[in-house]
């Protein structure tokens, strides 16, 4: 027989670890309830993934990149960067902290995941302008970047193509002719320009300014919004 004793001693365990395991299940409540209330505020920045590398990975700042006058700096904005360079000042912003730098005695520019965008931004400083544009929707950087931007920064007033091989022009409609297909130009082209390694043609997309880039040669169509 358990004694009248005993029997309080074994309810008040009981109760003691019903109190404990109501305890535990508040905290572990009130825990849960917090934590989803940061997970609500918390900003999640997809991570893209670049398809080039060579790169480099900012983890303090200010930071100057090797070899160039391109520096970056925090500000007091979240996800916005000062850049200096030996062509002049201006902001970026970016979720993420891997650029490609480039300079030449033209141009210093770096690139970066966009903020807004799917893609790479790209921010040039020469000695004329500013200039910022988007490549959509790839995450490769830009090959010939100096020529490039030598052709998108001028006034583009006498380049316009004439007897060119692979390309046909009928009205606001331009078509690329690659070894095994045909590239048409989704939207009417307003302008056709050209430099040495790629046709340029410019058109207006919901009061975008858009510029799509085709190398002459081989088939690689580039989609760029100038901001």
């Amino acid at each position: 027989m358990i004694s009248k004793e005993e029997k309080e001693n074994t309810i008040k365990n009981f109760l003691s670890i019903l109190g404990i395991m109501a305890v535990i299940y508040l905290l572990s409540f009130f825990a849960w309830q917090r934590y989803e209330l940061h997970l609500k505020n918390k900003i999640h920045y997809p991570y893209v993934q670049l398809r080039d590398s060579g790169y480099t990975t900012v983890k303090y700042y200010p930071y100057k990149f090797k070899n160039t006058s391109i520096e970056i700096n925090l500000t007091n904005k979240i996800n916005i960067y000062n850049i200096s360079t030996k062509y002049g000042n201006g902001e970026i912003k970016t979720f993420d902290s891997r650029y490609f730098i480039f300079e030449n005695s033209n141009f210093s520019i770096i690139a970066y995941p966009s903020y807004e965008y799917r893609g790479l931004e790209y921010k040039a400083f020469s000695k004329k302008k500013v200039l910022n544009f988007i490549i959509i929707p790839t995450e490769e950087k830009l090959n010939n970047i100096f020529e490039i931007l030598e052709t998108l920064i001028k006034d583009k007033k006498n380049e316009l193509i004439k007897g060119e091989n692979n390309l046909i022009i009928t009205g606001k409609t331009a078509c690329i002719k690659y070894e095994d297909e045909t590239y048409t130009i989704p939207e009417e082209v307003l302008k056709v320009f050209k430099s040495k390694n790629y046709y340029y043609f410019y058109v207006l997309e919901n009061k975008f300014n858009k510029v799509y880039i085709a190398n002459k040669t081989q088939e690689k169509i580039y989609e760029i919004i100038l901001l």
